[in-house]
């Protein structure tokens, strides 16, 4: 047999991520729309069951969910029968499929959601963070983006929970290289971790007087 002609058998073959490959059969793309401007159809996979293989073929999570998410730091998002939860990559669920919505992992925490709220749990699904949130982004450089709908406004907290930038602006961005870019009152700038804005001024001149502070 020829090298990966085992991916015949699938509907839908993924990439590799960390070793692992999700897999489909059984499901079908269903048009979703089109596209004006390339002027073309879009389609989106749907239905069937979902699983993981490893680079051989080997299914080593089987095919028994609605929709997986690729691996990220060891762990997979799986959903069955509109739940959600985490499976290791021998198929063990290390997280139970109880949550209404999850993210994958990033720096060691995951979002999860249950009743329009959401906080975070760590590898083993212990809830680090309380789902008191109505959104938060994903962690980057140890801090998340959390909002409250009450307030309309975003701030970001650490990986204890504790809020390090206040929730007063109207959007925020992931932290990268020590700054995260804001919007407030229709400004636009960046703010540092620990709370001094820029305004006015583009991210390397922002990231210059953050070095003269």
């Amino acid at each position: 047999m020829m090298a990966n002609d085992w991916e015949s058998k699938y509907f839908y073959v993924g990439d590799f991520y960390e070793g692992l490959a999700r897999v489909n059969v059984g499901g079908e793309d269903v048009k979703i729309g089109e596209d004006e401007d390339l002027g073309c159809d879009l389609y989106d996979l749907e239905g069937g069951q979902w699983g993981f293989v490893d680079e051989s073929g080997k299914e080593v999570v089987p095919l028994m969910y609605d929709w997986v998410d690729d691996f990220s730091e060891g762990l997979a998002v799986v959903k069955l029968d509109c739940n959600y939860g985490f499976v290791d990559k021998t198929g063990k669920e290390i997280i139970p499929l109880m949550y209404d919505g999850v993210s994958s992992f990033s720096e060691g925490l995951a979002s999860v959601r249950v009743g329009g709220k959401m906080g975070f749990v760590d590898q083993q699904g212990k809830v680090v963070i309380p789902l008191m949130y109505d959104w938060v982004d994903h962690f980057s450089e140890g801090l998340a983006g959390v909002r409250l709908i009450a307030d309309g406004q975003w701030g970001f907290v650490d990986k204890n929970g504790k809020v390090v930038i206040p929730l007063m602006y109207d959007e925020v961005r992931n932290f990268s290289e020590g700054l995260a870019e804001v919007k407030l009152d229709g400004k636009r700038g960046f703010i540092d971790k620990k709370g001094n804005e820029y305004w006015d001024m583009t991210k390397d001149q922002a990231r210059e007087q953050m070095k003269n502070r």
